[in-house]
């Protein structure tokens, strides 16, 4: 398999799930009288290191503390670490997974309709009947992220700006970042200059692992560009903001997220592309989301053929447009910030006003 992945997908990072090589670590390190304990400190070892340098302190630690340097298994599954451990994969965006866990959730789920003895004429009905099953769920899940989002806290930008776009369930993930800015502390270096301000983040964990209370990180801010970084590389690897560039940002009184950092895959206020299929079990047209994304469509793909016939109709396109941009931007309680390298749009809270969502997905002004 991995031969055949390196040959078809040549340029596709290829893992290894780390809930198996947790569960081998079960066959074969159990008969270690320590075993309850080795498995505990792996697994910290595992899901808390942060750098390389300190994984790899961290498993020479586990190994002198257990005698575990003669350890077959653990030799081998270190030769391999690249493939399966979180730490040398941050760079990398998985949306937060390090297993099979989304093929395994689909495994389960149309074994709940089909097995072994189903024929292949009652397979097709079966599987249609899962799938019809997805989309009902979809639709009653669309509908209650749109007309009873969770609650936020007004007072707290973050909150306000992610409520709007996101789906509840990853609304959640970035409402647990933002409690953590209560227990993280920043400090401003003094090589900060200019648009470019570097922080110390740091914070306390709520139970102490390899002889550590605290964590900290490293927090680049690009004021001008709207680019920040951070050691954690949590946006990277996960796709949300980590708690300690909001805390940056709360420090620098940033009144906004770059849309870049608010992901597509997550967003309550899109259409999918899929949606838009009619098929036995779905019929687009009774969605009132894809009727109004598909007259906004129609009439979008209409006034550009015409903007494109000269000279003269581009100039009127460009001038009309950016009218209707001010003006729906001043309804949305939407401000733009034009020095933004990428020129995406600064999401910022108006006074009294709401946001139309389906703005937010113009990215270049």
């Amino acid at each position: 398999m991995e031969g055949a992945i390196k040959t078809v997908f040549p340029e596709t990072k290829h893992r290894l799930c780390l809930w198996h090589i947790l569960q081998n670590a079960d066959k074969n390190l159990n008969k270690h009288p320590q075993f309850p304990q080795i498995d505990r400190d792996l697994r910290t070892l595992v899901h808390e290191s942060i750098t390389e340098e300190e994984v790899k302190d961290m498993w020479e630690d586990l190994l002198a503390k257990y005698n575990l340097q003669g350890n077959k298994w653990l030799r081998d599954k270190w030769a391999m670490k690249e493939q399966w451990m979180p730490v040398f994969w941050k760079d990398t965006f998985c949306a937060g997974m390090s297993s099979t866990q989304r093929s395994e959730q689909t495994n389960r789920f149309i074994k709940g309709y089909v097995s072994i003895e189903t024929g292949l004429m009652q397979f097709m009905k079966q599987y249609e009947d899962s799938i019809e099953k997805k989309v009902e769920d979809e639709k009653i899940n669309n509908a209650r992220d749109i007309k009873k989002p969770l609650k936020w806290d007004p007072m707290i930008l973050f909150e306000e700006i992610f409520s709007k776009v996101y789906t509840n369930s990853k609304f959640e993930e970035v409402k647990t970042e933002v409690y953590g800015c209560i227990s993280t502390n920043v400090i401003m270096l003094p090589n900060s200059l200019g648009f470019i301000k570097r922080f110390t983040a740091t914070y306390k964990v709520t139970e102490a692992y390899w002889k550590k209370d605290r964590r900290s990180f490293g927090v680049i801010i690009d004021t001008m560009a709207g680019e920040y970084k951070c050691g954690c590389k949590m946006f990277e690897f996960r796709g949300i903001l980590c708690r300690h560039i909001m805390k940056c940002l709360d420090v620098l009184d940033v009144q906004g997220i770059p849309n870049k950092y608010i992901l597509d895959r997550w967003r309550k206020d899109l259409v999918r592309g899929y949606e838009n299929i009619r098929v036995g079990y779905y019929n687009p047209d009774e969605s009132e989301r894809v009727k109004r994304s598909l007259e906004i469509t129609v009439k979008n793909n209409y006034v550009k053929r015409l903007a494109m016939q000269c000279q003269g109709s581009n100039a009127i396109y460009n001038t009309r447009i950016d009218e209707m941009i001010k003006e729906l931007e001043a309804h949305a309680g939407i401000q733009t910030v034009d020095s933004f390298a990428a020129g995406g749009v600064l999401i910022k809270c108006g006074v009294g006003g709401d946001y139309d969502l389906e703005m937010l997905q113009y990215q270049h002004l």
